[in-house]
C-alpha cells in the first residue's frame, strides 16, 4: 500500500451498491465553493503551473470541523471497503470539476494531500467520467492514470505525488479522504 522515494503502489477497491447510490445522491445536493486552483489555489508551489479552477465540499478538516453534511455520508461502509475500518481521518471533501474540453488530457498541478503530516489517501469516484487521476514520480514524470469509475476507490500513500484532471464531457466528481496512517 505505501510508496516511498522510489516506487508506488495503488490498492483498488469498490464500495457496496447502496453506498455508491447514497453517495451520487449527495453529490448533486452538496453546496459547493469555488476555489481558483484544486492544488495551489492560495498560495505558490514550485510545482504549480496553469490554474485549474473547481469547486469543493470541505467534509471534515481538522481546523474547520464537520459540515452539516458530513453525517450523512457512509464512512464506516467506506472505511471496511478499503479494510481501514479503525483509521481516523484527518480531512474530506468533495470535489465537482466540470468539463474542460479545451484543457481534455492535462493534469492539473501535481501535489500531496497533507504537506507536513503523513496520511493515507482514498479517492472514491462516485461517477464515471473520462478526467483521469495522474500520479507522478519524484522527478514529476507521470508514472500512472487511473480513469475515474463509478464505485471506484483508489488509495495510496499520501507522500505520492497526483493530480487530478478536467473532463471532457460530463461532471466529474471526487470524495477525497486523508487518514492518518
Amino acid at each position: 500500500l505505501m510508496s516511498n522515494v522510489n516506487s508506488f503502489s495503488i490498492t483498488r477497491h469498490k464500495l457496496k451498491i447502496t453506498h455508491q447510490k447514497l453517495i451520487e445522491n449527495l453529490c448533486t445536493k452538496l453546496p459547493y465553493y469555488y476555489f481558483a486552483d484544486c492544488a495551489y489555489g492560495h498560495f505558490e508551489n514550485e510545482y504549480k503551473k496553469d490554474m485549474h479552477p473547481y469547486f469543493s465540499h470541505t467534509l471534515l478538516n481538522e481546523e474547520a470541523g464537520k459540515s452539516e453534511w458530513f453525517r450523512k455520508f457512509p464512512w464506516i461502509g467506506i472505511g471496511e471497503a478499503i479494510g481501514m475500518p479503525n483509521h481516523t481521518m484527518l480531512r474530506a471533501h468533495m470535489t465537482l470539476q466540470y468539463p474542460r474540453p479545451d484543457v481534455f488530457g492535462v493534469p492539473h498541478n501535481s501535489h500531496v494531500d497533507q504537506l507536513h503530516k503523513q496520511c493515507i489517501v482514498a479517492l472514491y469516484y462516485p461517477n464515471k467520467a473520462d478526467g483521469d487521476t495522474f500520479f507522478f514520480d519524484d522527478d514529476q514524470n507521470i508514472i500512472h492514470r487511473e480513469t475515474p469509475e463509478r464505485g471506484k476507490i483508489v488509495v495510496f500513500d499520501g507522500s505520492q505525488y497526483h493530480s487530478s484532471s478536467s473532463p471532457s464531457k460530463t461532471t466529474r466528481f471526487t470524495l477525497n479522504i486523508n487518514y492518518y496512517p
